[in-house]
């Protein structure tokens, strides 16, 4: 009998179509809402239904409806207890160590991710690519997107992001959903109201790709999915030791999305903490 460990809050009725299949997740698709099964070490989500044992090549078929899940044919009822919590609750955080966290944060980021990621940015890595080729066009529009978002107009940063890259997410788009996170999380700590700020550039996000789509859905409404949720809390945490263990497993996402949108959401979260002094709320 198959269980599920937890299914996603934003899972939506309907018959579904499988769209991809990789190692650990089956994504599928009815009109313009996603839905991917995965295995347990991929985590829960706002869009995730986590399957106990799950083998990927085995899922065909989904249906959703208002109690149940069924999967290749079998039903399966949800219990409430199981719906997946996709916010970040602030109660009992430390901000004493916050700006430290975040440098230390970029540190391990650096260090860990893979090539051809974002991080090359951080860095100040310089890679070898022909001039007025395909791969350097993309990676200048990145770059200025990039600087754009740490120190100049994060809406400019975020109209040069848009789209640029390869893969299921484009590396600017992972980034993007990135920023919007990193909003959030500064709203709901200072007080601040930037949810101006976050519908514009959710605005401005949207394009013909779903999964960009639904991803930046998801963070628009600062809903983070479980490896994002984890990080986060270690940031803001005295324990600075989880931070590289939970940057660890935001990399397992996808091939670079991990690492890109951690990039888009380190360069806010720097940017917001040199406009506002997180030490002041330290108790």
């Amino acid at each position: 009998m198959t269980e599920i460990v937890s299914y996603g809050n934003l899972l939506r009725c309907g018959t579904y179509e499988m769209h991809s299949r990789f190692s650990s997740v089956v994504n599928f698709i009815a009109g313009e809402n996603l839905v991917s099964v995965v295995q347990e070490k991929i985590g829960g989500g706002p869009l995730n239904i986590v399957v106990k044992g799950i083998v990927t090549d085995s899922i065909t078929s989904l249906e959703i409806s208002d109690h149940s899940i069924t999967l290749n044919g079998e039903e399966i009822p949800l219990h409430e207890s199981k719906r997946y919590n996709p916010f970040f609750n602030i109660e009992g955080i430390s901000y004493d160590r916050f700006e430290e966290n975040l440098q230390y944060f970029e540190k391990v980021l650096v260090e860990l991710t893979p090539e051809n990621s974002l991080t090359s940015f951080l860095s100040g890595r310089i890679d070898i690519m022909p001039q007025g080729s395909f791969q350097n066009i993309m990676k200048k529009k990145l770059d200025s997107g990039l600087k754009e978002l740490y120190s100049g107009d994060i809406e400019k940063g975020v109209r040069l992001l848009k789209g640029v890259g390869i893969g299921l997410t484009p590396s600017g788009d992972d980034a993007i959903a990135g920023v919007l996170l990193a909003l959030h999380i500064v709203q709901k700590i200072t007080g601040w109201d930037l949810q101006q700020s976050i519908s514009r550039i959710a605005e401005i996000a949207v394009s013909q790709n779903k999964f960009t789509n639904s991803f930046v859905h998801c963070a628009a409404q600062g809903m983070l999915f479980e490896k994002n949720k984890y990080l986060v809390q270690s940031l803001l945490s005295r324990d600075a030791r989880k931070i590289k263990e939970n940057v660890l497993r935001v990399l397992e996402i996808g091939h670079t999305s991990g690492a890109d949108m951690a990039v888009g959401f380190l360069l806010t979260m720097k940017r917001m903490a040199t406009a506002f002094n997180f030490n002041k709320l330290a108790v």
